[in-house]
């Protein structure tokens, strides 16, 4: 009905069903490594914000899975109908400013993200997201703490959350905790070592 979507109507979807509460996530902390980093590097929230200039856009984030209800054939998952989508103001820093302080080494292909959130069951594998270098380099992918003037919601990632334009949600990783700069792209049997 409006433009920017309002942060009490924005959707809310995760992978994996144990989510962080407040306290938890209080002394969060934002690691930064992988073998197509020069160096690792771990950041507060304090210091991003001081550290790095800050960046905001609007950018419309949708689910994957949006429409799914509608399909014909059925289609497993959350039957979204077409509320899975929202348009926000995201306020945060440029990944690729970040990235630059951990330094890129030559041959790196991917950047790997890795939240806060886990399962239930021990042995569901980790919810893991990457996307290409080229991308997290754009100017517009950023790590935002910010939605609509306010500090990002608790549920929609707080205090963190990657901004990929233009990507479905499923790379908009929620109360990221790891990046990881990859020389091969992410494998499944690569998750043990995330960093």
């Amino acid at each position: 009905r409006t433009a920017i979507t309002p942060n009490d109507r924005f959707f809310v979807r995760y992978h994996l069903a144990v989510i962080p509460d407040m306290d938890e996530l209080r002394d969060w902390r934002l690691e930064i490594g992988g073998d197509g980093a020069e160096r690792g590097l771990t950041l507060t929230l304090d210091q991003l914000r001081r550290d790095f200039a800050p960046v905001t856009i609007a950018a419309v984030c949708q689910c994957s899975g949006n429409r799914r209800g509608l399909f014909q054939p059925h289609v497993a998952g959350v039957e979204w109908g077409v509320g899975a989508m929202g348009n926000a103001r995201w306020t945060g820093v440029r990944l690729r400013d970040v990235l630059a302080r951990a330094g890129v080494k030559p041959g790196a292909l991917e950047v790997a993200f890795n939240g806060a959130d886990s399962a239930v069951v021990e042995e569901t594998p980790d919810f893991l997201k990457s996307i290409p270098l080229a991308r997290a380099m754009h100017p517009d992918t950023l790590l935002a703490w910010g939605m609509n003037g306010e500090q990002l919601p608790h549920y929609n990632g707080f205090p963190l959350r990657v901004v990929v334009p233009g990507w479905t949600a499923t790379y908009w990783m929620k109360h990221v905790k790891n990046i990881a700069l990859r020389n091969v792209h992410l494998q499944a049997e690569q998750t043990s070592d995330f960093l």
